[in-house]
């Protein structure tokens, strides 16, 4: 019988320990969570001041050359030059009323005397001034030190090279070396069949500094590189015209009224415009598929091989037409695109929807 009590006080001991290790492990694991979870909140926190800091110093940075007159920071006066190192430098702020509130500033050469040198100065001082209003927020934020020099124009040799594929060798283009200011030839005779990706590499040497920069050139079918929806020309009215280049709505017997609708609902080159010598429009009939699919080079052929009308009637079939436009004598001024006529308002308005541009110039004049 006292065995079988002894056998019982030793299993309700084992028990009670089991039971109290598990209580205190889970209370133990709680408390870890507990912790982790604080510290990800604290983080988190970090992060997100961090992130509002930046994006205000970059839209402050973006904004400050903006101004006509930058003003001198009450800083600019304590930078001192130290010729042994040929650098300038905020030291001398200690000892100021600023020395808790700033940090130090690094530059190479001489102090600036005035010009965009002195201004990047200027802006370097303000954003040490932003960094001390962070620092009281965040006290164990880490520092970042960044020294820049800012240097003449470009006056050595670009190296660049391509390669038709992402595992393809590097190769020169042409002779593998330009100037700074020469302009990189690009051929579509350089890419392979099946491979519409060509990569470029440029690689720039002076004074022992070295700064290489990639990109790639990926070619496609060429399409239209505008496109203009919800166009509403009304007859006998102030919007009766449009400007196709900057998409402006403005009288049919205006000046710049490339397209124009008279009181039967026709389109046509403004009155004025096209009585310009060298103005010109002219009209084409195409196909939905064809005006979906925007290829300009299929427009221009199929505009050749067409016969061209001066006027567009929109209350009847087809609704969709390629157009040229020439403006001037040089091989810039043709434009060529394609109008939809979406609906008409008889007896009063026309809406269409067109496509415009068919040359990298025309990014420079259509707006």
């Amino acid at each position: 019988m006292r065995n079988t009590k002894k056998i019982v006080m030793i299993f309700l001991v084992i028990v009670v320990v089991i039971i109290t290790f598990y209580s205190q492990y889970n209370s133990l694991l709680k408390d870890i969570e507990n912790t982790a979870k604080s510290k990800e909140a604290q983080i988190n926190r970090h992060i997100d001041l961090s992130k509002g800091f930046v994006d205000l110093m970059t839209i402050y940075g973006n904004d400050f050359f903006k101004y006509d007159k930058i003003s001198d920071s009450d800083l600019y006066s304590l930078l001192t030059y130290d010729s042994s190192l040929n650098n300038f430098n905020l030291d001398s702020a200690g000892g100021t009323k600023y020395e808790k509130i700033v940090g130090n500033l690094t530059g190479a050469g001489s102090i600036p005397i005035s010009g965009v040198n002195r201004d990047e100065v200027n802006l370097a001082l303000q954003f040490n001034q932003l960094f001390s209003s962070v620092y009281k927020r965040i006290p164990d934020v880490a520092w970042i030190y960044h020294n820049v020099k800012s240097v003449a124009t470009y006056t050595g040799t670009v190296a660049v090279t391509m390669k038709n594929g992402a595992n393809e060798p590097w190769v020169n283009v042409g002779t593998g070396t330009f100037a700074g200011t020469d302009s990189i030839p690009v051929s579509g005779a350089d890419f392979a069949a099946g491979k519409d990706t060509m990569f470029y590499k440029f690689v720039a040497t002076q004074a022992g500094y070295t700064e290489t920069a990639t990109t790639k050139v990926i070619v496609q079918n060429p399409t239209f590189l505008f496109k203009r929806s919800a166009v509403t020309l009304t007859v006998a009215a102030a919007t009766g015209g449009r400007n196709l280049l900057t998409n402006a709505s403005i009288k049919a017997d205006s000046s710049l009224a490339m397209l124009a609708i008279d009181g039967s609902l026709v389109l046509q080159g403004g009155s004025v415009w096209d009585a310009v010598a060298g103005n010109s429009i002219e009209f084409v009939p195409t196909t939905k598929a064809k005006y979906d699919a925007g290829r300009s080079d299929v427009a221009m052929t199929d505009f050749a091989a067409g016969t061209p009308a001066v006027t567009i009637d929109t209350k009847v079939a087809p609704s969709y037409y390629i157009f040229k436009m020439v403006k001037g004598a040089a091989a810039t001024d043709v434009y060529y695109g394609m109008i939809y006529i979406t609906g008409i308002v008889p007896s009063t308005s026309a809406t269409i929807e067109y496509k415009i541009g068919n040359q990298y110039e025309h990014l420079l004049t259509i707006k």
